[in-house]
């Protein structure tokens, strides 16, 4: 997650759709502020995969809008996992 705008956000959170067999939505506690072009990284570790060739993770950075930004197109990410039988 990086702070791409000018300004200082506020305290944030996030949202991760994880690929396990019963569908689960992790829901951060809230995070720290992040200034200008401060970044930070975050691992999300889980079991339970999806029993298929593929699953879809999906991260979305604050959901609800409740964080005024001048560009809210870019705080959705998904990709596709491949596992290996």
């Amino acid at each position: 997650v990086k702070n791409e705008g000018t300004k200082t956000s506020p305290q944030w959170f996030f949202r991760a759709n994880l690929p396990t067999q019963q569908s689960y939505t992790f829901n951060s506690q809230s995070q720290a502020a992040l200034r200008p072009g401060e970044s930070i990284i975050f691992t999300l570790a889980f079991d339970g995969f999806v029993n298929s060739s593929q699953g879809t993770r999906s991260v979305t950075v604050d959901p609800n809008n409740y964080v005024t930004e001048s560009n809210e197109n870019n705080n959705y990410a998904s990709q596709i996992i491949n596992t290996v039988p």
